[in-house]
């Protein structure tokens, strides 16, 4: 390990000192696409995550050495693909190496651990050879040039590749479903509890989409535009709508960085409320149900 690395260690631990709740920092390779990141969970300390082989092109992968290193050293393994869980019982592991420092966080903990990893395991002489990002959780930068190294700013971050692989890996962990893929209009298709629905990749910055369509054939009426207004002011991030006679549900995260326990509970909440949203708009303004024609992949709740 060089000299520079126990004062990029000092740097970095006041830096994850001041982290605040659901604020995340990214420390990259630019070399490759391996990466550290960090998430603020406020009373339930911080996670450190290290990038594993799923989210990483064959390039970058680790040798079965250096993921025995990590292990070794303390990392949890990459979670395998659960049974799908329900809110109270959601998975705990991620897709990627990581640890889970509790509250009160012992930041000059996390940071030597990390350093170990990427100076002794991950291989990087320097310090000054890594870049970072930060960001809140409405996707705001952060600026923490005190850690001596170069920013990188949020729109030079994106990969599309990448977040597309790490979205089916992260949805093939949460379902279950080990051959879940795209589909030919770049959606991902399922069927959760009695929903129907879809998720993509869109948008600058890019954010991921669920999308079910609930109730076809209803006419729209001040009535139901009513019900659609009382819906959305109650379930947060989650909106209702009617579009050529389809009444539909969407809600969206963002996708770069995308964090697995984002996405699970934001599936399950989803799924959750339209499928009891979908029974109700069906008995007051609707004529038939909306499936999947030909779904790729099952899910059963």
């Amino acid at each position: 390990m060089t000299q520079e690395w126990p004062s990029f260690a000092r740097k970095l631990a006041e830096v994850l000192a001041e982290l605040g709740p659901d604020q995340l920092l990214v420390l990259s390779d630019p070399a490759t696409t391996r990466f550290v990141q960090f998430v603020a969970q406020g009373a339930d300390g911080i996670r450190a995550e290290i990038s594993s082989n799923a989210s990483l092109p064959p390039g970058d992968r680790l040798s079965r050495a250096q993921a025995a290193e990590l292990v070794s050293a303390g990392w949890e393994k990459p979670a395998e693909a659960p049974k799908p869980s329900a809110p109270e019982t959601a998975p705990d592991g991620s897709p990627d190496f990581f640890i889970d420092f509790p509250a009160p966080v012992e930041v000059a903990r996390i940071s030597e651990q990390t350093i170990a990893a990427l100076a002794g395991v991950l291989r990087i002489p320097r310090p000054e050879m890594l870049e970072y990002a930060a960001f809140d959780a409405e996707g705001r930068a952060i600026d923490f040039s005190g850690l001596g190294i170069r920013r990188i700013e949020k729109r030079q971050q994106i990969n599309p590749g990448r977040i597309s692989r790490r979205l089916l890996v992260c949805l093939r962990k949460f379902t279950g479903i080990a051959d879940l893929d795209y589909d030919e209009d770049g959606d991902i298709g399922l069927i959760f509890d009695n929903v129907s629905m879809f998720i993509r990749i869109l948008g600058s910055p890019p954010a991921v989409r669920l999308y079910a369509p609930l109730v076809h054939g209803a006419r729209e009426s001040r009535g139901l535009l009513s019900r659609l207004n009382e819906l959305n002011s109650g379930f947060g991030s989650m909106h209702f709508f009617i579009l050529n006679r389809t009444i539909g549900a969407v809600a969206e995260i963002p996708a770069a960085p995308l964090r697995y326990e984002v996405l699970a509970q934001t599936m399950n909440h989803f799924c959750s409320v339209a499928d009891g949203v979908h029974k109700q708009l069906n008995e007051e303004f609707g004529r038939r149900r909306s499936y999947l024609k030909t779904p790729k992949s099952t899910m059963v709740h």
